[in-house]
């Protein structure tokens, strides 16, 4: 072998243990952002548990303020309700119901034109 063609055949194999050193150190850096991602993963799924629960406990809440809201309701309305019915059943026990017809109104002089 020439030496010429040894002295290409050493660059090219440090060219190549070059290229493998860049190599081997990417993979480390690699593994080292891939290590802190999981470490973040992590700190991520206990927030997300957390909030979670936080949800769960605000849908629990909301639901009870809705029915004691429907609760209130319905306390409110019923005697409407009642009263409703009582003047229903009246009116349908009378035969008739007469209207009274306002003829005048004393509002209406003040804004007279003429």
């Amino acid at each position: 072998m020439k030496p010429d063609q040894f002295s290409v055949l050493i660059e090219l194999i440090h060219t190549l243990q070059k290229s493998i050193d860049l190599l081997a150190e990417d993979r480390e850096h690699d593994e080292k952002k891939i290590s802190e991602i999981k470490d973040e993963m992590q700190e991520i799924r206990i927030r997300l548990g957390a909030v979670e629960a936080q949800i769960d406990e605000l849908r629990k809440h909301s639901k009870n303020q809705a029915e004691k809201i429907q609760d209130r309701v319905e306390e409110a309305v019923q005697p409407i309700i009642d009263q409703a019915q009582e003047l229903k059943e009246s009116i349908d026990d009378k035969k008739f119901v007469l209207f009274k017809e306002i003829k005048k109104s004393w509002f209406k002089w003040p804004f007279k034109r003429g």
